[in-house]
């Protein structure tokens, strides 16, 4: 019986390892998408947006950052991510990882489970109103029941669904609008002296709104 008992824990072991193990290599993937955009911080055509984000985590758990595409708000998260590498992360992008509610559910909970021993950072990318209302509860769920020290950043051209609004009048999420990401004219005056151009900022900014 004993023998029974102990197979029984180390297949258990086993299977909790294997499960760390999937999640761990999720990480370095993860990191591998970043990487290419350290060089952004030298490039003298971009400018940093980072800001906003590390004001409003540093009050709110979670932020969704709203914006159309090539709006510069998935930049501005990884951005985020490489001048924090104190922070580990996670990324699900739910146009890429397009499962259903049983595999998200089982994802996230293992997500729970790490979070636990040391602070995470879940990147919600891609959210859109393709994705089911059954995900999104699991993910307004999963954001409702943040450990200290986490923090989840939802991505998203469109407004947030209606099932993260309670997060919003919870103050547990903080939108960061498109708005926010558009350029001033400040920003537009050192992208054209850094790129030596003779082209108006003034003009450049009427002409696009930012």
């Amino acid at each position: 019986v004993k023998e029974k008992v102990k197979k029984k824990f180390k297949l258990i072991f086993y299977r909790i390892l294997f499960a760390i193990r999937q999640v761990e290599y999720m990480f370095f993937l993860n990191s591998e998408m970043i990487r290419s955009c350290k060089d952004l911080q030298e490039s003298q055509y971009y400018i940093d947006k980072t800001g906003i984000l590390e004001k409003k985590l540093a009050v709110y758990p979670s932020v969704y950052v709203e914006g159309a595409a090539a709006s510069g708000k998935t930049t501005a998260v990884k951005m985020f991510l490489v001048k924090h590498p104190e922070m580990q992360f996670f990324v699900m992008d739910a146009d890429r990882d397009r499962y259903p509610a049983a595999v998200w559910e089982k994802k996230l909970k293992e997500l729970e489970s790490l979070m636990r021993e040391k602070p995470i950072c879940v990147v919600f990318e891609n959210l859109s109103e393709n994705i089911s209302s059954e995900v999104m509860e699991l993910i307004a769920e999963f954001l409702r029941h943040l450990p200290d020290g986490c923090h989840g950043i939802l991505v998203g051209r469109e407004r947030p669904a209606e099932e993260l609004l309670d997060l919003l009048w919870k103050r547990k999420l903080e939108l960061i609008s498109p708005e926010t990401l558009r350029f001033t004219k400040k920003d537009i005056q050192k992208m054209v002296e850094r790129a030596g151009s003779t082209l108006n900022p003034e003009e450049i900014y009427e002409e696009t709104g930012g």
